[in-house]
C-alpha cells in the first residue's frame, strides 16, 4: 500500500475513535448528572461533556460525509461496500469477508486496492 493510501486508512479509521470518544463523553455526562441530584442547575463538568460530544459530533458527521464522497469514486460496488462496512459501519476484517464472500485475508488487499483507486481518482482532480 502506498503512503497516501495509508493515510487514507488512517483518515478513515478516525471514524472509529470519534465513535469511542462520543460514547466516553456519553458515560462521563451520566455520572455527571447522576451526581447532580438535587442540583438546581446543570454542572459544569456536564456542560463541558456536552460541548465536547456536540464537537464530536459534528467531526464525524463531517468526516462520513467526505468518506461517502470518497467511496463513490470507486466504480466497483464490492470496493465501496467493504470499505463501508469497516470504516462507516465499524465491522471487523473477519465479519467484513463473510458479509462478502472471501477470506479476512483477501478482503483486506481489496481494501487495499480500494484506496489505491480512490488515491489515484482524487489526484486526477484538479
Amino acid at each position: 500500500m502506498t503512503k497516501e493510501a495509508r493515510m487514507l486508512d488512517k483518515k478513515y479509521s478516525r471514524l472509529s475513535e470519534i465513535s469511542k470518544q462520543m460514547e466516553m463523553c456519553r458515560l462521563s455526562m451520566r455520572c455527571w448528572r447522576s451526581s447532580e441530584n438535587g442540583s438546581d442547575g446543570k454542572n459544569e463538568g456536564s456542560k463541558a461533556y456536552e460541548d465536547k460530544l456536540k464537537d464530536y459530533e459534528d467531526e464525524s458527521d463531517a468526516l462520513e460525509q467526505e468518506m461517502q464522497q470518497d467511496f463513490s469514486l470507486l466504480r466497483d460496488m464490492k470496493y465501496q461496500l467493504i470499505l463501508r462496512l469497516h470504516y462507516i459501519d465499524g465491522m471487523g476484517w473477519r465479519d467484513v469477508g463473510s458479509e462478502v464472500g472471501h477470506e479476512e485475508r483477501y478482503t483486506r488487499r481489496l481494501r487495499d486496492k480500494a484506496l489505491e483507486e480512490i488515491v489515484k481518482k482524487t489526484r486526477q482532480d484538479p
